[in-house]
């Protein structure tokens, strides 16, 4: 119901397995709402075929680079 502010990634699997689950689910429409934030530039490619509020590479490779991004 679109509460969902962010969903982050840390690798380019785990990203893919979201969009998997977000499509057989039904719940990947809702994510136009929904920014996705990953570790890395080829993490967040893992969330292609989604449209996303806005997509966010973290500028250093790490948790920490991934929570300043949020």
């Amino acid at each position: 119901d679109g509460r969902v502010d962010a969903v982050t990634f840390f690798s380019p699997r785990t990203a893919q397995a979201f969009v998997k689950v977000a499509e057989q689910t039904g719940i990947a429409p809702f994510l136009a709402r929904t920014v996705a934030v990953a570790i890395s530039p080829a993490a967040l490619a893992g969330a292609d075929g989604v449209s996303w509020r806005a997509r966010v590479a973290a500028r250093t490779p790490t948790q920490d680079g991934v929570l300043a991004s949020l």
